[in-house]
């Protein structure tokens, strides 16, 4: 038999809701209760590369301003260490 994760008069007072809202539309409105959510691990592995590029590019510029190579390859491992201690926090 499932668990109810909510009370039969929560049920009742959020169905009265749902019913008053949907004489108010013509759209038909489905309540889902979940335990929890999704934890969102890639949009903030997105943003955290993201940021990570920018300073990355940023540092470029600043060395190549200040007279300072870093051939291709060091830079390219470089930005690998960065992205993977980024994505491992």
């Amino acid at each position: 038999m499932a668990t109810r994760p909510i009370s039969p008069e929560d049920h009742d007072r959020i169905a009265k809701a749902i019913r008053v809202a949907e004489s108010k539309t013509d759209g038909e409105i489905y309540c889902v209760v979940a335990y929890a959510s999704d934890g969102y691990f890639y949009p903030a592995a997105f943003m955290a590369t993201l940021a990570m590029l920018v300073v990355s590019l940023a540092v470029s510029y600043g060395l190549e301003a200040w007279w300072l190579s870093i051939r291709l390859p060091h830079f390219v491992i470089a930005q690998l260490l960065a992205m993977a201690s980024v994505l491992v926090l």
